[in-house]
């Protein structure tokens, strides 16, 4: 298992300071890929707050806050802490990290969070809904633990199968999306985001 680790440590990558001022400044990708297999099952905001801090990028929880409240970011859920009285705490999915940066980039590319609404509202959904079937698939792994080898090989098989067709499917949608809606038409998504 990962130690958990600061988001300072986490988001340093050395050269920070190269990065111009007319580019919104973003973790390098190793320190988002560190932070993705530390928090793969959910990610607070403080830590993704932290880690563009850490760079010295203008962001806050505020900002935050905003960018989940008009949809850009996916919301949280509630896991509860371990130990009698200890609460509970909002994760979000690992995809933040990213998305933060994406949403940087295009707002100052000149963007407004009107603008970016409609993309990434049905981007939120499509990942929800990937990870909800990924979560049905490892349930269905889990229950088929005790049944015998051929059909548990079968059964991984078949959950291929509908991974691959759940991935087109998405695909699809978002290619229908962007055909929709004319401010999605009109959004560039940086690589690694659509």
């Amino acid at each position: 298992m990962v130690s958990r680790m600061n988001s300072r440590q986490l988001a340093s990558n050395g050269n920070a300071k190269t990065t111009p001022s007319a580019v919104p400044r973003k973790p390098s990708e190793i320190a988002l890929k560190r932070l993705q297999a530390t928090y793969r099952e959910g990610i607070p905001a403080r830590i993704v707050v932290g880690a563009y801090r850490d760079i010295g990028a203008a962001f806050t929880e505020a900002t935050f806050r905003k960018y989940v409240q008009a949809g850009l970011l996916p919301k949280s859920w509630r896991v509860g802490r371990k130990g009698k009285h200890q609460g509970s705490r909002g994760l979000y999915p690992v995809e933040a990290l990213g998305r933060v940066a994406t949403i940087r980039s295009l707002m100052a590319r000149g963007y407004t969070i009107e603008d970016l609404k409609d993309a990434f509202v049905v981007r939120n959904h499509l990942d929800q809904f990937e990870r909800e079937l990924d979560r049905a698939l490892e349930a269905i792994a889990s229950a088929s633990s005790a049944t015998p080898k051929e059909q548990q090989k079968r059964l991984q098989k078949r959950a291929v199968s509908i991974k691959a067709r759940a991935r087109a499917l998405v695909e699809e949608t978002m290619r229908l999306a962007t055909q929709s809606t004319e401010r999605f038409a009109r959004l560039e998504f940086p690589s690694g985001e659509s």
